[in-house]
């Protein structure tokens, strides 16, 4: 465990730590690299830490600028009841006073949804949309994925099977990718988290806001991810209904977590000339 932590540490040291206001708080965003801007949002029951094999490969050539939304991480909580518009408006509120201009937003998961719902009330600020295994699509009819519950359990070893279950059953579709870094990322954002994410994936909040998106839009989505319930090849087709050429990859082997589970492949594919 010393040595994932110190791994976390040296890569969180070659950032610029900055903030914007989040209610009563602050919103703390990790900057790497030069060059144009690109947004990473992370999942529910995350840190900028999911991106933690993604920041310092993308900013060889852009700014990387990561934030722990409000209610995660080191962030301040957003006001009590907020949901995915307000946060959104929070990230948005972020974007503009550090970014400068119009960014390249990439959203994982619960990220997704924070993302769209940016892009769709704050054109000015989003250049391309990218939606990594977005919920919010509909697709799941509310349906809640076995998880185990973990806080009320005293043992430590108690503990890291239960988030382990919970990798292999949201996460990561090869168990053996479940490493220690995987763990100590999943245990430790679980402890800080502040915000049930699980009911506004499991809806279709997404589908609206993403119809009034006027950034292009692309997807990335693993094969194998247990979000979308088997249900795939729709999520092209809803892409495609707000921009005709959105593309939508598919990572082979690889769940919900693609861009820790196939890092290498999805930053490959992220950098990818745009249309």
């Amino acid at each position: 465990m010393p040595k994932t932590k110190n791994m976390i540490a040296e890569i969180a040291a070659q950032a610029l730590r900055v903030a914007s206001p989040c209610a009563d708080g602050e919103l703390v965003w990790h900057c790497w690299g030069s060059g144009p801007p690109m947004v990473l949002l992370h999942g529910g029951t995350g840190s900028w830490t999911h991106w933690i094999r993604n920041v310092l490969p993308l900013s060889a050539g852009h700014t990387v600028m990561v934030p722990d939304m409000p209610g995660f991480g080191d962030s301040a909580s957003p006001p009590k009841g907020s949901g995915v518009p307000a946060i959104a408006g929070i990230v948005a509120d972020g974007i503009a006073r550090l970014a400068g201009g119009p960014v390249q937003l990439v959203g994982f998961s619960f990220g997704g949804l924070v993302a769209g719902n940016l892009a769709a009330a704050r054109p000015e600020l989003v250049s391309r949309l990218v939606l990594v295994g977005a919920g919010g699509l509909g697709l799941r009819d509310g349906k809640k994925l076995p998880l185990v519950a973990w806080r009320h359990l005293k043992e430590e070893a108690e503990r890291a099977a239960a988030h382990r279950h919970n990798l292999a059953n949201l996460m990561l579709w090869d168990e053996s990718k479940i490493d220690a870094l995987a763990l100590h990322i999943q245990s430790h954002n679980a402890q800080r988290s502040r915000i049930n994410s699980g009911p506004f994936s499991r809806g279709d909040v997404l589908l609206e806001p993403l119809s009034r998106v006027k950034a292009p839009i692309d997807g990335i989505w693993g094969r194998h991810d247990t979000t979308v319930a088997g249900r795939l090849a729709e999520v092209g087709p809803i892409l495609r209904r707000t921009d005709p050429q959105a593309t939508l990859n598919i990572v082979d082997d690889a769940g919900h977590w693609v861009i820790y589970e196939s890092a290498e492949e999805f930053n490959r594919l992220l950098l990818e000339p745009g249309r």
